[in-house]
Protein backbone atom coordinates (compact mmCIF):
# COMPACT_ATOMS: atom_id res chain seq x y z
CA UNK A 1 0.00 0.00 0.00
CA UNK A 2 3.06 2.56 0.76
CA UNK A 3 4.43 1.92 -2.75
CA UNK A 4 1.29 2.76 -4.48
CA UNK A 5 0.53 5.53 -2.08
CA UNK A 6 3.61 7.38 -2.71
CA UNK A 7 2.76 6.97 -6.91
CA UNK A 8 -1.01 8.05 -6.30
CA UNK A 9 0.70 11.31 -4.47
CA UNK A 10 2.90 12.02 -6.52
CA UNK A 11 0.51 11.56 -9.60
CA UNK A 12 -1.66 14.06 -7.50
CA UNK A 13 1.67 16.72 -7.22
CA UNK A 14 2.16 16.02 -11.25
CA UNK A 15 -1.26 16.79 -12.03
CA UNK A 16 -3.08 19.66 -9.83
CA UNK A 17 -0.01 21.05 -7.70
CA UNK A 18 3.05 21.15 -9.79
CA UNK A 19 2.13 23.03 -12.68
CA UNK A 20 0.47 26.62 -13.27
CA UNK A 21 -3.54 25.90 -13.70
CA UNK A 22 -3.26 22.81 -12.19
CA UNK A 23 -5.64 22.99 -8.84
CA UNK A 24 -8.30 25.20 -10.80
CA UNK A 25 -10.24 21.84 -11.45
CA UNK A 26 -9.94 21.18 -7.84
CA UNK A 27 -11.29 24.46 -6.86
CA UNK A 28 -13.79 24.73 -9.65
CA UNK A 29 -15.73 21.05 -8.82
CA UNK A 30 -16.85 22.51 -5.39
CA UNK A 31 -18.67 25.33 -6.96
CA UNK A 32 -20.31 23.05 -9.47
CA UNK A 33 -21.47 20.44 -7.54
CA UNK A 34 -22.79 20.82 -3.78
CA UNK A 35 -23.61 17.67 -2.74
CA UNK A 36 -22.52 14.97 -5.84
CA UNK A 37 -19.30 13.14 -5.85
CA UNK A 38 -18.65 14.90 -8.64
CA UNK A 39 -17.00 17.96 -6.44
CA UNK A 40 -14.15 16.17 -5.49
CA UNK A 41 -11.67 14.71 -8.37
CA UNK A 42 -11.56 11.24 -8.21
CA UNK A 43 -7.84 10.85 -7.13
CA UNK A 44 -8.92 12.69 -3.69
CA UNK A 45 -9.56 16.51 -2.58
CA UNK A 46 -6.37 16.60 -1.34
CA UNK A 47 -3.15 15.20 -0.44
CA UNK A 48 -3.94 14.18 3.51
CA UNK A 49 -7.19 11.92 1.68
CA UNK A 50 -4.48 9.81 -0.16
CA UNK A 51 -2.69 9.80 2.79
CA UNK A 52 -5.06 8.54 5.68
CA UNK A 53 -6.54 5.33 3.61
CA UNK A 54 -5.71 2.30 4.90
CA UNK A 55 -5.49 -1.24 3.69
CA UNK A 56 -9.39 -1.98 4.42
CA UNK A 57 -10.27 1.34 2.55
CA UNK A 58 -8.68 -0.05 -0.53
CA UNK A 59 -9.67 -3.50 -0.61
CA UNK A 60 -13.37 -2.32 0.45
CA UNK A 61 -13.69 -0.09 -2.53
CA UNK A 62 -11.40 -2.70 -4.43
CA UNK A 63 -14.26 -5.51 -3.78
CA UNK A 64 -17.25 -3.12 -4.64
CA UNK A 65 -16.23 -1.65 -7.94
CA UNK A 66 -13.79 -4.36 -9.32
CA UNK A 67 -15.61 -6.96 -10.22
CA UNK A 68 -17.77 -8.69 -13.32
CA UNK A 69 -20.84 -6.91 -12.47
CA UNK A 70 -18.97 -3.57 -13.02
CA UNK A 71 -17.23 -4.78 -16.38
CA UNK A 72 -17.61 -4.72 -19.91
CA UNK A 73 -16.18 -6.69 -22.03
CA UNK A 74 -15.70 -5.93 -25.87
CA UNK A 75 -14.63 -7.75 -28.87
CA UNK A 76 -14.72 -6.53 -32.07
CA UNK A 77 -13.31 -8.78 -35.07
CA UNK A 78 -14.01 -11.47 -37.36
CA UNK A 79 -15.20 -14.46 -34.96
CA UNK A 80 -17.75 -17.06 -34.53
CA UNK A 81 -19.69 -16.89 -31.27
CA UNK A 82 -18.55 -20.00 -30.59
CA UNK A 83 -15.07 -19.28 -30.36
CA UNK A 84 -15.65 -16.08 -28.40
CA UNK A 85 -17.81 -18.04 -25.73
CA UNK A 86 -14.90 -20.55 -25.11
CA UNK A 87 -12.83 -17.87 -25.03
CA UNK A 88 -14.29 -15.39 -22.42
CA UNK A 89 -15.10 -18.89 -20.55
CA UNK A 90 -11.18 -19.71 -20.91
CA UNK A 91 -10.02 -16.70 -19.54
CA UNK A 92 -12.66 -15.10 -17.30
CA UNK A 93 -14.65 -17.77 -16.46
CA UNK A 94 -13.08 -18.88 -13.27
CA UNK A 95 -13.62 -15.37 -11.63
CA UNK A 96 -16.40 -15.19 -9.13
CA UNK A 97 -19.35 -12.96 -10.59
CA UNK A 98 -21.06 -10.60 -8.16
CA UNK A 99 -23.76 -8.42 -8.33
CA UNK A 100 -23.52 -5.03 -9.46
CA UNK A 101 -24.23 -2.62 -6.12
CA UNK A 102 -26.54 0.00 -6.22
CA UNK A 103 -25.51 3.27 -6.90
CA UNK A 104 -27.19 5.79 -4.72
CA UNK A 105 -26.18 9.45 -5.19
CA UNK A 106 -27.56 12.84 -3.34
CA UNK A 107 -29.53 14.68 -5.76
CA UNK A 108 -27.57 17.99 -6.50
CA UNK A 109 -30.13 20.77 -5.74
CA UNK A 110 -31.37 23.11 -7.82
CA UNK A 111 -28.68 26.15 -8.28
CA UNK A 112 -29.75 29.34 -9.56
CA UNK A 113 -27.52 31.20 -7.84
CA UNK A 114 -24.19 32.50 -9.77
CA UNK A 115 -21.26 31.13 -7.65
CA UNK A 116 -17.50 32.47 -8.23
CA UNK A 117 -14.16 32.21 -6.70
CA UNK A 118 -10.80 34.38 -7.55
CA UNK A 119 -8.02 32.73 -6.77
CA UNK A 120 -4.31 34.54 -7.22
CA UNK A 121 -1.67 32.68 -8.17
CA UNK A 122 1.76 33.22 -9.81
CA UNK A 123 0.88 31.54 -13.54
CA UNK A 124 1.91 33.23 -16.45
CA UNK A 125 -1.64 34.64 -17.13
CA UNK A 126 -4.75 35.46 -16.26
CA UNK A 127 -7.19 32.74 -16.92
CA UNK A 128 -11.35 32.46 -16.16
CA UNK A 129 -13.02 29.14 -15.88
CA UNK A 130 -16.91 28.37 -16.33
CA UNK A 131 -18.98 25.67 -15.50
CA UNK A 132 -22.41 24.79 -17.27
CA UNK A 133 -24.45 22.09 -16.20
CA UNK A 134 -26.06 19.92 -19.02
CA UNK A 135 -28.65 17.22 -18.86
CA UNK A 136 -27.68 13.49 -18.59
CA UNK A 137 -26.94 11.80 -21.52
CA UNK A 138 -30.62 9.71 -21.65
CA UNK A 139 -32.42 13.70 -21.23
CA UNK A 140 -33.41 14.93 -24.64
CA UNK A 141 -32.57 18.34 -23.47
CA UNK A 142 -28.67 17.00 -23.03
CA UNK A 143 -28.44 16.72 -27.41
CA UNK A 144 -29.21 20.49 -27.33
CA UNK A 145 -26.78 21.53 -24.66
CA UNK A 146 -24.10 19.20 -26.43
CA UNK A 147 -24.86 20.76 -30.21
CA UNK A 148 -24.90 24.52 -28.60
CA UNK A 149 -21.45 23.46 -26.68
CA UNK A 150 -20.02 22.66 -29.94
CA UNK A 151 -21.16 25.58 -31.62
CA UNK A 152 -19.71 27.90 -29.53
CA UNK A 153 -16.67 25.89 -27.55
CA UNK A 154 -15.17 23.42 -30.27
CA UNK A 155 -11.38 23.39 -31.54
CA UNK A 156 -10.57 26.19 -33.77
CA UNK A 157 -14.38 26.66 -35.40
CA UNK A 158 -15.99 27.27 -32.14
CA UNK A 159 -17.77 30.89 -32.15
CA UNK A 160 -16.22 31.86 -29.10
CA UNK A 161 -13.09 30.58 -30.43
CA UNK A 162 -13.53 33.13 -33.46
CA UNK A 163 -14.63 35.75 -31.88
CA UNK A 164 -12.88 36.48 -28.96
CA UNK A 165 -9.63 34.88 -29.66
CA UNK A 166 -9.33 35.63 -33.32
CA UNK A 167 -11.55 38.44 -34.21
CA UNK A 168 -11.20 40.81 -31.43
CA UNK A 169 -8.05 38.84 -29.74
CA UNK A 170 -9.09 39.27 -25.85
CA UNK A 171 -7.76 35.85 -24.75
CA UNK A 172 -5.13 33.34 -25.82
CA UNK A 173 -7.25 29.95 -26.04
CA UNK A 174 -10.31 28.69 -25.75
CA UNK A 175 -10.63 25.49 -24.56
CA UNK A 176 -13.77 23.10 -23.82
CA UNK A 177 -13.71 19.95 -21.60
CA UNK A 178 -17.34 18.26 -21.04
CA UNK A 179 -17.71 15.57 -18.26
CA UNK A 180 -20.89 13.95 -18.29
CA UNK A 181 -22.66 12.35 -15.42
CA UNK A 182 -25.95 11.56 -13.77
CA UNK A 183 -26.93 14.22 -11.12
Amino acid sequence: LEVQRSVVIEEFKQRYLNQPYGDVWLELRPLAYKVHPYQWATIGKEISHIEQATMDDVRSFFGRHYHPGNAILTIAGNYENNQIEDLVSKWYGAIPGKNKGARILQREPIQIEYRTLTLKRNVPASAFYYAFKMSERKNEEYYIADILSDALGREKSGRLYVTLKKENQLVSDIEERIQVGKN
